[in-house]
């Protein structure tokens, strides 16, 4: 399914100096203890090299059907991935109901053919908005109707606990409790209550992809083990950036991420999502949901964005890992902007997460530091 995202302006240099400004970093190392997770990021395999398997209806067929243990093999052993995400479905309505489209089969058995090939699972339920008023999932917003909150939020609930107990009786290594529900957040007690409710059936680590520019704002960051962001950030200025364009870029963001995480007592930070759309603009607007200029020019560009991203936030401390998004089981012209299937793309992910990844494969898997990360 297309992925939809925000287009909030002329974003640019200013809006990366405005995420930047968020986080008001300084020049003082982030704090590595020994023990820490985020000490224990650069320590070899142990770093989450996610990839999200994504889905062209509701995931039902796909996870669960013949292509997905190929696919998995080809993400291992062609990208070196140790991790992977799905993303169960339910559909929102304009009235706040919250109504589930997954099944319980494509969940277990997507994650037992990963855990066949020592891949840890984390999973990611969305809202599909599509069909709804609302123009992304970040839009989701039922204004001064408090019966619509209360229902949303009520079923929202319901829906999440049971995708975290299937995933909990599946096995998977890790959960995410929402994402980028920009226009959800002042509802702190209702997302507290949602997270209480998913840790008494999921004994994982839990998190929260927040949508980037919006990391400050979310209050309930204490309550998690792992911070999220869905980073589309953009990272050049205009279009065909050079490398060291792209990497000076990524050290203010780096110094960026490093701050944020000592701001919430040095938690790890896992990217739940990094992408970029197949554009000559993919470095001035990551997330652009058309293409733009000539397809060779354009498939090189995300190639080098992805591998410098990759190359840099292995050199972060604070991070602990990345789940690109994405692929698909089965090829598809669908979103194919931010796929990162092919040759080129798989060889750019194997180079930024370097040649030891790549002869690894899933192992380590069982020790990465996302099941490492301790409950509050």
């Amino acid at each position: 399914m297309t992925r939809r995202v925000p287009r909030p302006g002329a974003l640019a240099l200013c809006g990366l100096a405005a995420w930047l400004s968020l986080f008001a970093f300084n020049a003082t190392p982030p704090r590595a203890l020994a023990n820490t997770p985020s000490a224990r990021a650069t320590a070899g395999d142990g770093w989450v090299r996610g990839v999200t398997v994504s889905c062209r209806r509701n995931g039902p067929g796909e996870w669960d059907g013949p292509d997905m243990a190929p696919h998995l093999n080809r993400l291992t052993q062609g990208m070196g991935a140790n991790w992977v995400a799905i993303h169960p479905y339910a559909r929102v309505s304009a009235d706040g109901s919250v109504r589930r489209r997954a099944t319980d089969a494509a969940t277990t058995v997507a994650t037992q053919l990963a855990a066949e090939r020592g891949v840890q699972m984390l999973i990611k339920p969305h809202l599909a908005y599509w069909g709804s008023p609302f123009d992304w999932r970040g839009e989701i917003d039922f204004g001064d109707d408090e019966p619509a909150w209360e229902r949303f939020f009520g079923q929202y609930t319901q829906w999440i606990v049971h995708e975290a107990r299937v995933a909990q009786a599946a096995g998977a290594g890790a959960f995410c409790v929402g994402l980028e529900y920009r226009k959800t957040l002042h509802r702190e007690e209702d997302w507290r209550r949602v997270i209480a409710e998913v840790r008494k059936v999921f004994h994982g680590p839990l998190t929260y992809g927040a949508h980037w520019e919006n990391v400050d704002r979310v209050p309930f960051w204490d309550a998690l083990d792992v911070l999220g962001v869905c980073f589309y950030v953009p990272v050049a200025a205009g279009p065909n950036p050079t490398e060291q364009e792209l990497r000076e870029r990524w050290a203010e963001l780096r110094r960026a991420l490093a701050s944020w995480s000592e701001r919430h007592d040095g938690k790890p930070i896992v990217l739940a999502e990094l992408g970029y759309a197949r554009s000559v603009e993919a470095g001035k607007r990551p997330f652009s949901d058309r293409f733009v200029g000539p397809a060779e020019q354009a498939e090189a560009l995300k190639a080098l964005c992805l591998r410098v991203a990759l190359e840099e936030l292995r050199q972060e401390p604070s991070v602990v890992g990345v789940f690109l998004w994405k692929t698909f089981p089965r090829p598809t012209r669908v979103a194919g902007e931010f796929l990162i299937q092919g040759p080129a793309l798989s060889q750019a992910v194997a180079q930024g997460w370097g040649a030891q990844a790549k002869e690894a494969g899933a192992a380590g898997a069982a020790n990465t530091l996302m099941d490492q990360a301790e409950s509050p």
